[in-house]
Order: structure tokens, then C-alpha cells, then sequence
């Protein structure tokens, strides 16, 4: 009979018992190559007992220390079910920052404003839907931004707002950990964008039709089952000349950083 030392089992029950014992599920391996998905093993040092907890029922299973012969801890997702899921709903407020000349008409604000980046904010809500839960499938998206620049010193200042609508297609990662995974989408855009403003001896206002596309990428992470906090990065482009005198002229690029929560369907 082999013996398993008390260090063993301290160092055991310190492991399973701290927060990373909740990060998965734990493959168990006994000595005659039985392997099990448990989710909660729990040691018992005065009767030298281990205690297993299928994941796929409520059944409990008793082992002496001498029947198991791996322990692989985290080995399965804690979440199975949902590591490739069919749909997620999702929506993230951050910032954007732009870089872009606009012109109303004749009248170009090029010359005064060109030397800063637009500093802004913006709100989205979409979906994602993954046919079989395949590692591709669809997105839409809704998304809204506004900037507002101001020099005070010259008696200047503009504001612009977008209101855009993408679909396209998404990607879906196998997670990166037990509680991790990431997803990214390329959208082809539609945005009705809106600026006024004024410059020297000059109130301006107008508005475009612009079509576009954005790239994005999430990093997910399980807060519980189904709700997820999202981390995201976008690059948006878009580009317009204008179709009337009155309509203004746009070539626009945005970075955009996030922060949101999700919702995912199994």
C-alpha cells in the first residue's frame, strides 16, 4: 500500500480550497485508468478520505488516497456548455480618439484644427450569433460617437456626432483559460454624421452619409455563467466626399477603447 504523505494533502486542500479552486472543473484519474470530470474534490485527513464531486450529477464518489492515481486540477472549463457559445449580446461605453479633416463647403477647418487628435466618447450595443456554435458566424451593431474640440484663444470650436449601423462577420476563440476567451468582428458600416461649428467669422453646420468598416477585438471573462465583462479595441475608417455644396466632407479614422458587459446564450 503506498502512503500519502500529510504535505501532500496540506498542500491539497490549501489549492482546491483557495479562489483559484473555483477557476474549473478537475480531472481525477484512478488507479484502474477510470477518469472523471469532478467539480469539487474535498480530502478528509482523519479517515483518509477523498471525496469527489461528479460535474454531470449530483452523485459523490468515495476514494481512499490510494485509488487515485492523477489529479489534473482545472482541467475541464468551468463553464463546458458555454465555451463555444450560439449568441452574445453585448454593449461597452469608452472613449475614441480620431484624427480626420472635415469641410463645410468651401470652408475648411483643416488649418486650425489638424494638429490635434479629437478626443471623444461613444456607446454600442450589437450581437453575435454563431451558427452550430462554430468558431465564425454574424454580427450587427449599433453604435454612437461624439467629439468636441474648443479653443477658446481664437474663438473656435466644433462638434461632430456619428450614428452608425454595421454588420458583418464575428470570430470566436476557444477560451484562453477556464474563465477567459476572446472574440473579434469586421463590420461594414452605415453612418449618418452630423457637425457644427465655428471658426473665425464663421458658423458652420452640416452633415454626410458615410460608409465604412471597423475591426474590433474583445477579451471576455466569466463573471457568472452568462454575464461576461468585456474589454475591447476598435479601429473604425471612413471617407466621403460631398455629393452637395451644403454637405460636408469627411475622411475619418477612430481608436476606440472599451469597457462593457455581455450576455451569452448556450
Amino acid at each position: 500500500m503506498r502512503t500519502v504523505k500529510p504535505f501532500f494533502y496540506l498542500i491539497f486542500i490549501l489549492f482546491v480550497s483557495s479562489p483559484l479552486g473555483l477557476l474549473g472543473q478537475h480531472q481525477v484519474i484512478t488507479t484502474k485508468n477510470d477518469t472523471l470530470n469532478c467539480s469539487e474534490i474535498e480530502f478528509n485527513l482523519e479517515m483518509e478520505e477523498v471525496y469527489c464531486q461528479l460535474a454531470s450529477s449530483d452523485n459523490v464518489l468515495l476514494f481512499s488516497p490510494d485509488d487515485i492515481a492523477t489529479i489534473n486540477y482545472h482541467f475541464y472549463p468551468k463553464y463546458p456548455d458555454l465555451s463555444h457559445p450560439r449568441f452574445i449580446v453585448r454593449t461597452g461605453i469608452g472613449i475614441a480618439i480620431s484624427n480626420y479633416v472635415q469641410a463645410f463647403g468651401n470652408i475648411s477647418t483643416q488649418n486650425i484644427l489638424k494638429e490635434e487628435l479629437k478626443r471623444g466618447a461613444h456607446f454600442t450595443i450589437g450581437g453575435q450569433y454563431y451558427i452550430n456554435r462554430s468558431l465564425f458566424g454574424v454580427a450587427a451593431e449599433y453604435g454612437h460617437m461624439w467629439f468636441k474640440q474648443s479653443y477658446d484663444s481664437i474663438n473656435t470650436w466644433a462638434m461632430e456626432r456619428l450614428n452608425n449601423v454595421g454588420v458583418g462577420v464575428a470570430y470566436c476563440s476557444k477560451s484562453v483559460t477556464n474563465e477567459l476567451f476572446a472574440t473579434a468582428q469586421l463590420l461594414f458600416t452605415y453612418s449618418d454624421y452630423k457637425t457644427k461649428g465655428k471658426i473665425p467669422a464663421y458658423e458652420f453646420q452640416g452633415k454626410n452619409q458615410l460608409f465604412g468598416a471597423n475591426l474590433s477585438a474583445t477579451l471576455n471573462y466569466h463573471i457568472t455563467e452568462h454575464l461576461l465583462l468585456g474589454f475591447s479595441g476598435k479601429l473604425q475608417f471612413f471617407d466621403k466626399k460631398p455629393s452637395q455644396p451644403k454637405k460636408t466632407s469627411v475622411n475619418l479614422g477612430v481608436f476606440e477603447v472599451a469597457m462593457g458587459f455581455s450576455w451569452i446564450f448556450p
